[in-house]
């Protein structure tokens, strides 16, 4: 498959490193998938397409942040396609399952992301906290826990909470997870777009976007008790 090609069809133009690279993390994807279930078995085959191509579009409406945390990374998703991009993001990748991160730790070495780092750990865990707490210019995951749940976890992590970001990955009927994150913080600004990819997909067929959280530092003062 021409990765540079089926970029540019999504407005995305790589450059040749990149689409090295991310060739080279498809291929330990699903390495390491036969060891760890790392994403859906079914779906290893269609790993370009449906797992990496969208993380890429979600990170490329993510720009200019230093400091950036990935809650459940999983196999790397989005966190490892973001380094892709920025590679002047330093970037820390989080999960509970150790497995898991073993995997995720091999692969970030052998494709040679100095900025990357990985951490076994549960994002909520107390000693976490209290090591990265106000940290973070940008949190991302990709659907580990419903919207409120990430941004009450978010909030103790991000460094400067008038211009910080937490941004996430998302499919599916949305409407529950944003009225009850609206009705817990009133006064964050939240936003939803579709990741539209594939020629001929306008319509989001496989509803996937990215919702995007901002203005912690009024939300939290006006939802005080």
């Amino acid at each position: 498959m021409d990765i540079i090609k089926v970029f540019l069809n999504n407005g995305i133009e790589l450059e040749q490193n990149q689409a090295e690279l991310i060739d080279q993390y498809a291929d330990l994807l699903k390495k390491y998938n036969d060891r760890v279930n790392l994403i859906s078995r079914k779906d290893i085959d269609n790993v370009l397409i449906n797992h990496i191509l969208p993380c890429y579009l979600f990170s490329d409406k993510l720009k200019g942040y230093e400091s950036v945390l990935d809650i459940g990374t999983g196999g790397g998703l989005p966190g490892i396609v973001f380094a892709i991009n920025h590679h002047k993001s330093q970037i820390l990748l989080i999960d509970s399952t150790k497995k898991k991160i073993q995997a995720v730790t091999e692969i970030v070495q052998t494709l040679g992301l100095k900025k990357v780092e990985t951490y076994w750990t549960r994002v909520e865990d107390k000693k976490f906290v209290e090591q990265f707490g106000k940290r973070f210019d940008l949190i991302i995951s990709r659907s580990t826990a419903d919207l409120k749940t990430i941004v009450f976890y978010a909030i103790p992590l991000l460094k400067k909470l008038n211009t910080a970001q937490l941004a996430v990955m998302k499919g599916g009927d949305l409407k529950t997870e944003i009225h009850q994150t609206r009705r817990e913080f009133p006064n964050l600004h939240l936003s939803i777009r579709p990741l539209i990819y594939k020629p001929g997909n306008e319509s989001n067929i496989n509803q996937k976007y990215i919702v995007t959280v901002e203005n912690f530092d009024e939300g939290i003062k006006k939802n005080i008790r």
